[in-house]
């Protein structure tokens, strides 16, 4: 009975067993992989991890590990989509491995998150959502998670390393990739239609984002490649690592309402864009008023920060490169503010589209007195960036103004800060009688009526700065019919031009620098050269300057070469046909001075330069100011710093003034009843600086008459060919007896000066004796003695 007993209890021990063991397999947590085609999928997670949901087969199942989405054959994309979702304080881990779905047709998006999801890419994806929704949708009005995209492991789970990220990066290869295509009205990733979108971040992978598109021809307010929806804001997007590449939408030919590249949708804005990492790579390309980064159609953006990678952003028609959207419809555009690019390695290359600025504001305005878009508190201080404005736009600075029933307003430009980097910033060149914009500074109006916009504030400390600008706008300073204030530049290697009509730095046509209340231009140090356009100064003045007060110019140290353009424009203040005389300050009071100015007519080139004194450019550094008509170096003024002096005596034509003097000529000639006038010049090119003194007649010499001498009779072995004390053969008699004069300078210490002058060969004593002749008598009588005693010693000889 025991042995039986005993069999009978292992049994229930052992069916006890298995049952457990079924329990335990029924409950237990898995990491799965799904596969699209067996259908929709729903993620919820939640604080022990993420809840599945799939078709009719798996319903809130538990998967502990980190879920993985897939297709059975990525070759086919599946209808089905995905949902993901966040309990508060949680976060969805989820891993893309080669999934492809085509919402088109459902009016969902392909994969739609709420709370903080992180999605891991392996392999290549493919997400293209419904109509109104976004390829990869993240809307603000279902939470403020954040949505992240990485590419952090391998195929295989193991973890990247950084040398490995950099090199898929710039080789293109090897890189997990998502490509989001919106529906109409969709972002590509972000917002769908109607919906802002905030806190995308993307730190790895090849990315491709594009925004819905308008091919019908019903009306659609488009969204950005990533960030808002139409109507939808793109905010807190930032971008560490990966290549990225975002589109924003484009209207069709009867509606023209785009959206950003990354950013804003139609009529919405940006805030907080952020872009770094050296390895980065963007690309972004604004449709129909958007901007390539920044604002959708008229929308305005704040707060972008660019301190890594490589940029290249093109704004739609109308569109900046980097900032505000443009408005097509004769309303406002967007404006720009808070833009700072900084970073050795960062490369920003920023286009805007037709009228949009480079960086800056975008394209607009006429209606209700409504603007282009102006541009404030842009800082550049490291990297390189190039940035070239359209039409009438700035290339760093305000949009064009751009209307077709009233004179449009176009932007304007403050608060420019650049303190290093290499910048290169182009003005819109203009079309036909149409002006373009300014390098720096404000766009113009696209109706050629000189409505500019104003640069004021700019300040360039250091760097490399190149800026041209377009037809009479500045190349530095305002737009046609606009000028400028407070621009001040204290380092750095500045070049600054105009290709017509507008100062190089300064005014635009019609105008000039500063106001009644504020300065025009002022530098203190750095390497400038400014180039004005025809008619206009290369610092101050545009040509014609009308305004009731004329340029206000400092210039107290760098060294600096203005040139005025074609006409009478000063290099340094009035453009042609100026209605006031600018106000030119220079001066050697903060750093080495060395000032050029060029004007190509006959005027000054220098407004008021010409009376201009040693004493005015005072004595603390080392200042030299040259003037020039053409080629024509007409006049140079330089303190006593500037040839080694200490003292900066006024300019009295003394011998104790600060020149150093090198030519000399005959003011005046000497006779025997009037003492003769010397000039000495100062050795400065160009210099006017002289003084004279007084020198006395000093007749002529009697002619020698030389003594008959025998023929040569042949030498006499032993003999000498030479008397001692006479002058060896071929050595001029006067070479011999140079130093027959006490202090006699040398041919070299006088330089002949104008045809006509005599040059003073010795300093002469101040006597009537007749030295010259005395002298002359005694070399005279010595030479007959030398050769009466040859002869005596040749006839003892024979003898």
């Amino acid at each position: 009975m025991r042995v039986k007993s005993n069999k009978l209890a292992l049994r229930v021990l052992s069916t006890a067993t298995f049952l457990a063991m079924v329990s335990s397999c029924a409950t237990a947590a898995f990491a799965g992989t799904y596969y699209m085609e067996d259908g929709s999928i729903s993620i919820v997670a939640k604080t022990d991890g993420n809840y599945i949901t799939q078709g009719t087969t798996i319903n809130d199942q538990k998967d502990a590990g980190e879920t993985v989405i897939t297709n059975h054959d990525s070759e086919t994309a599946s209808k089905n989509t995905v949902t993901i979702k966040a309990e508060e304080d949680c976060t969805a881990n989820v891993t893309l491995d080669n999934v492809n779905i085509d919402a088109s047709d459902t009016g969902k998006a392909a994969i739609h998150t709420e709370g903080n999801v992180t999605l891991e890419l392996d392999g290549d994806n493919t997400l293209t959502g419904g109509t109104g929704h976004a390829g990869l949708e993240k809307n603000d009005n279902t939470g403020n998670g954040t949505l992240i995209i990485k590419d952090d492991k391998n195929d295989d789970g193991t973890e990247k390393t950084e040398e490995q990220k950099k090199a898929e990066t710039e080789s293109g290869k090897g890189a997990g990739s998502l490509t989001a295509t919106g529906g109409a009205g969709g972002a590509g990733i972000g917002g769908a239609s109607s919906r802002s979108s905030s806190n995308i971040t993307i730190t790895g992978g090849n990315i491709t984002a594009t925004a819905g598109s308008n091919s019908g021809t019903r009306l659609v307010y488009c969204g950005a490649g990533i960030g808002g929806g139409g109507f939808g804001e793109g905010n807190n997007i930032t971008i560490s690592g990966g290549t990225v590449n975002a589109t924003g939408g484009e209207g069709n030919g009867f509606y023209h309402y785009g959206g950003a590249g990354i950013g804003g949708g139609y009529q919405r804005g940006a805030n907080d864009i952020i872009i770094s990492g050296n390895d980065t790579k963007v690309t972004a390309t604004g449709k129909d008023g958007g901007a390539g980064i920044g604002g959708g159609f008229a929308g305005t953006a704040t707060d972008i920060t660019i301190s890594g990678g490589t940029v290249d952003a093109t704004g739609g028609s109308h569109g900046a490169g980097i900032g505000g959207g443009g408005n097509s419809y004769q309303s406002a555009a967007g404006s720009a503010s808070n833009i700072t690019i900084s970073g050795d390695k960062t490369h920003v290359t920023a286009t805007g589209g037709l009228w949009g600025a480079g960086i800056g504001g975008g394209a607009g305005g006429g209606v209700k007195n409504s603007t282009a878009g102006n541009a404030s508190n842009i800082t550049i201080s490291g990297g390189t960036v190039i940035a070239t404005g359209n039409g009438s736009a700035a290339g760093i600075g305000g949009g064009s103004g751009v209307a077709f029933v009233r004179v449009p307003k176009a932007g304007s430009a403050t608060n420019i800060t650049i303190s290093g980097g290499n910048v290169t910033a182009i003005g819109g060149k203009g079309f036909d009688s149409i002006s373009g914009g300014a390098g720096i500074g404000g766009g113009t109006d696209s109706l050629g009526q000189s409505n500019g916009g104003a640069g004021s504030n700019i300040t360039i400390s250091g760097g490399t700065v190149n800026a041209v600008g377009g037809r009479n706008s500045a190349g530095i300073g305002g737009g046609d019919g606009a000028g400028c204030s407070d621009i001040t530049i204290s380092g750095g290697t500045v070049t600054a031009s105009s290709e017509d009509g507008a100062a190089g730095i300064g005014g635009g046509r019609w105008a000039g620098a500063g106001t009644a209340d504020s300065a025009g231009v002022t530098i203190t140090n750095g390497t400038v050269t400014a180039n004005g356009g025809a008619g206009a100064a290369g610092i101050g003045d545009g040509a014609n300057n009308v305004s009731e007060v004329g340029s206000v110019i400092s210039i107290t140290g760098g060294t600096v070469t203005a040139n005025g353009g074609a006409g009478e424009a000063a290099g340094i203040g009035n453009g042609e046909n100026d209605a006031n005389d600018a106000a030119v300050n220079i001066s050697a009071t903060t750093a080495r001075l060395d000032v050029t100015a060029v004007t190509q007519g006959s005027d000054e080139a220098i407004t008021g330069g010409d009376d201009m004194t040693m004493a005015e450019l005072n004595n603390q550094f080392s200042g030299v100011v040259r003037f020039f008509r053409g080629t024509n170096h007409y006049n140079t003024v330089h303190n006593g710093k500037y040839v080694g002096m200490d003292d900066n005596n006024a300019d009295e034509h003394l011998e104790t003034d600060a020149h150093i003097w090198g030519s000399t000529e005959i003011i005046r000639q000497a006779t025997p009843t009037e003492q003769g006038i010397l000039r000495h010049h100062c050795a400065v090119d160009g210099c006017k600086g002289y003084y004279e003194e007084f020198f006395d007649y000093v007749a002529p010499a009697e002619p020698v008459t030389p003594a008959p001498t025998d023929p040569d009779t042949p030498d006499v072995p032993g003999t000498s060919d030479s008397t001692p004390g006479t002058p060896a053969q071929g050595t001029p008699a006067d070479a011999a007896t140079a130093d027959a004069v006490p202090g006699a300078a040398t041919a070299e210490e006088v330089s002949v000066t104008p045809s006509g002058a005599q040059t003073v060969t010795a300093a002469l004593p101040k006597t009537g004796v007749n030295w010259l002749a005395a002298v002359g008598s005694a070399i005279s009588g010595m030479v007959l003695l030398a050769a009466g005693y040859v002869l005596d010693r040749k006839s003892r000889r024979q003898n």
